[in-house]
């Protein structure tokens, strides 16, 4: 048995089974709002991976100083965690996770860099699909 809201606000008790249909009727009549109230009471299917962005600051430092990583990550239900990465050249090496908005992260420019350094951040949904974000890169003074 569901109790449920969900009609015009009016109380509804219903067998379990019959919640998905009797949640679709509305979403016919109204898709707009109806799928975005249903979201709200997390009714429905996950379909939309997460969608996540990158900004690092400052945009060029020296070996040694401290790079600040801040990502925006959003998803039709939750981001449940943001990891950020340094892009090296035998792979990507894992700095962090941040598992509340807003999304960020402080790590120092390795001491033997050079040229630039690469850096991307990964979000995580509550499905468990996972968005990388563009690379941002950070030049080396």
């Amino acid at each position: 048995i569901v109790l449920t809201w969900a009609m015009r606000g009016t109380l509804h008790l219903v067998a379990a089974e019959d919640f998905g249909w009797l949640t679709d009727l509305p979403v016919a009549s109204n898709p707009g709002s109806s799928k975005r109230r249903l979201r709200e009471m997390g009714v429905g299917p996950d379909d939309d991976p997460p969608s996540i962005s990158l900004a690092a600051s400052p945009s060029s430092a020296a070996p040694g100083e401290t790079i600040g990583l801040v990502a925006a990550a959003a998803d039709d239900y939750r981001v449940v965690e943001v990891a950020f990465y340094r892009i090296d050249a035998t792979g990507n090496t894992l700095l962090g996770r941040d598992d509340s908005a807003p999304y960020a992260l402080e790590t120092p420019l390795p001491a033997a860099a050079g040229g630039e350094v690469r850096y991307l951040a990964q979000a995580v949904d509550d499905a468990g699909q996972v968005t990388e974000s563009p690379t941002v890169a950070v030049l080396v003074r």
